[in-house]
């Protein structure tokens, strides 16, 4: 009897003891969801972390910074590129026609041009591709002065045209003078580069394509001898993407998810431009622009509403714009819009 008590006892004693052991096993996990505190004291914290290495992208645009660029230099004076885990440098081509010349060679990753420029560089075989539409609306122009005497195109007969020397500038010239039944052999073309307006100013040409009304049309009416601006728009033409943010087709498998964060960044800065309009003034002030604050503050103003949210690409737009240079004589054959442009990329 008492030894079936002591071996009862003995039982007590040894579950109480496993137990105890199992309980102080498990006492500091207890302990520290009570009190919050992490077990793994060696974790370094999320702010401790060294930031990742931020990705290079670089862009060359058409030109010298205008109220077309607003959203690109308020993103990157904001950090919205920042924020995006990207670090943007912008450049200006040395003459206007090398976006697309240096996005093929590999200079750039990005470039800005425009859609009748890729459609022809296409056509020739580079292999460039519009990946998101900055400017979706076509404002290329041909300007003469009114004082000129030039009343319409068909006067343009024995003038002097200047233009920046991009192809497509005079292949749209050529299709301008075709509604006067005129021919580029009846005219003289100029190429000026980014002296637009200072030539027509100082008579060196007559009349100058390949500028914009809301810039260089804008510049003459602010500062210049009052212009007389004819938007191709109001000449024919169908609607088109003015400026494309392009790259090379071949690179994007690999670049790609930079190309969207960048273009989501700035289409940030875009929606912060048209909130702040005067932010937007100041920074292109900034930048150095050769034009006055006068003029910038006006461009801003026509432009702003003008920007893409969402730079995505419009598939029929470009289609019935091919076919309308291939109608036009401008391009033969043009290649089918799938090779044109993607949206695979746009935000």
């Amino acid at each position: 009897m008492f030894r079936n008590q002591r071996m009862r006892l003995l039982g007590v004693l040894l579950a109480t003891a496993l137990l105890a052991v199992l309980a102080g096993c498990g006492g500091d996990e207890g302990s520290e969801a009570a009190t919050g505190k992490s077990a793994d004291t060696t974790t370094t914290s999320r702010q401790d972390q060294p930031k990742k290495k931020p990705r290079l992208i670089e862009i060359t645009i058409d030109g010298y910074p205008t109220a077309d660029y607003a959203g690109l230099f308020l993103a990157n004076e904001r950090g919205y590129f920042e924020d995006a885990g990207l670090e943007v440098s912008i450049h200006t081509p040395i003459i206007p026609k090398r976006p697309v010349p240096y996005v093929l060679e590999g200079a750039v990753e990005l470039g800005v041009s425009h859609a009748p420029e890729v459609i022809l560089a296409r056509k020739r075989g580079a292999p460039i591709v519009a990946v998101g539409a900055l400017l979706p609306h076509p404002t290329l122009s041909i300007i003469w002065l009114e004082n000129s005497g030039i009343r319409g195109v068909g006067d343009l007969k024995g003038k002097t045209i200047g233009t920046e020397g991009v192809p497509y500038q005079k292949r749209l010239l050529e299709a301008i003078l075709a509604k006067a039944n005129l021919s580029l052999e009846d005219v003289k073309v100029l190429r000026v580069g980014y002296s637009l307006t200072s030539a027509l100013e100082k008579g060196r040409v007559d009349a100058i394509i390949g500028g914009s009304w809301n810039v260089e049309g804008v510049k003459l009416q602010a500062e210049g001898p009052k212009p007389a601006v004819v938007p191709v728009a109001d000449l024919g033409f169908p609607s088109y993407d003015e400026l494309v943010l392009v790259a090379r087709q071949d690179r994007l498998p690999k670049t790609g998810a930079k190309v969207h964060d960048f273009m989501k960044a700035w289409a940030r800065g875009n929606r912060a431009a048209i909130e702040d309009p005067e932010a937007a003034v100041e920074v292109l002030s900034e930048e150095g622009a050769v034009l006055s604050r006068q003029v910038i503050a006006e461009g801003v103003d026509v432009t702003l509403p003008l920007l893409s949210k969402t730079f995505r690409l419009g598939s029929p737009r470009w289609r019935r714009f091919t076919d309308w240079m291939h109608a036009e004589g401008i391009s033969e054959r043009p290649p089918p819009v799938s090779k044109l442009l993607t949206n695979a990329y746009t935000p």
